[in-house]
């Protein structure tokens, strides 16, 4: 059997995402020879001591959320960062802004209209008469 495969099937078992075909093929090559045994041990003690250990024993999701939530400024229950408008101040407001756009809109397209302009004026070909000959 090839290194990669021995090496697929001990990941697959650390992971427990073994196959029963797998599990009879990893034991066949472990009693084959002592040596395979020290390198399974070895692989073994590697993927103890990197893998993840799952500490979520004891933890209590909405305990954690209510201590999160008291932190969070405006989510603590009371209404501290929370801005209320009437229905005037927000159909100003939206008149403003409104505006506010509209003239932006214009100045763009004033600023651009203005451009076209000069080069026209630039691009134009004008003779000057003067008493001293046309130009």
């Amino acid at each position: 059997m090839k290194q990669e495969d021995i090496r697929r099937l001990i990941g697959d078992f650390l992971a427990n995402e073994i196959t029963d075909s797998g599990i009879d093929q990893l034991k066949e090559w472990l009693a084959s020879s002592p040596e395979n045994r020290h390198i399974f041990d070895i692989e073994n003690e590697l993927w103890q001591k990197t893998s993840f250990k799952n500490s979520s024993a004891g933890f209590d999701p909405v305990c954690a959320w209510k201590e999160v939530k008291g932190r969070i400024p405006g989510m603590s229950g009371s209404k501290a960062g929370t801005v209320t408008l009437s229905r005037r101040s927000l159909t100003l407001l939206v008149a403003a802004a409104s505006i506010t756009l509209l003239m932006a809109i214009g100045g763009i397209t004033l600023w651009i209209s203005g451009k076209m302009v000069q080069r026209e004026i630039i691009a134009s070909n004008a003779i000057i008469r003067t008493s001293e000959g046309e130009k």
